[in-house]
């Protein structure tokens, strides 16, 4: 090879390595942005606070929490244990029996989200099924629900 035409690709050469690093650049950013993302979403404030209201749905708490608040005032009343197990709801939470009977609403709904957004956070969405001891979980291998299981690790 010449000088000369070693002289005419050095603009070519110069323009290509541009390229790659600017996209190497572009490619390291996106990354480094998703994984703060990342970090920040899965933090504890945050991802329980998003739990809080997917339980919320799941749940529908919204909808039983007044045959939940009456029961649960009835389990108090009638009981003799130190503490009572809240009704109807898939998590076992125990209140004191005093508490049990005099909880607001809206006190009884935020406890339940909170403590229901700690356990899925610590241990996983596995909660639901480990609170249900009679609950069996048949999950095809191959199957997208078989492929979640094995991505999430429950």
């Amino acid at each position: 090879m010449t000088v000369r035409a070693l002289v005419s690709t050095l603009p070519l050469l110069r323009g290509a390595f541009q390229w790659f690093f600017g996209m190497l650049l572009a490619i390291s950013l996106i990354a480094f942005f998703l994984v703060i993302n990342a970090m920040q979403l899965s933090s504890p404030g945050t991802a329980q606070r998003i739990l809080s209201r997917a339980v919320a749905d799941l749940t529908e708490i919204d909808a039983l929490l007044p045959t939940i608040q009456a029961d649960l005032a009835e389990a108090a009343q009638t009981g003799e244990e130190e503490t009572v197990t809240v009704p109807h709801f898939p998590l076992a939470v125990e209140l004191p029996r005093e508490e049990a009977a005099t909880i607001s609403d809206a006190d009884l709904r935020a406890l339940l989200l909170s403590e229901t957004a700690e356990a899925i956070y610590k241990e996983g969405m596995s909660v639901w099924a480990l609170a249900d001891p009679e609950a069996e979980q048949n999950i095809d291998v191959i199957s997208p629900e078989g492929g979640v299981h094995r991505g999430l690790g429950a």
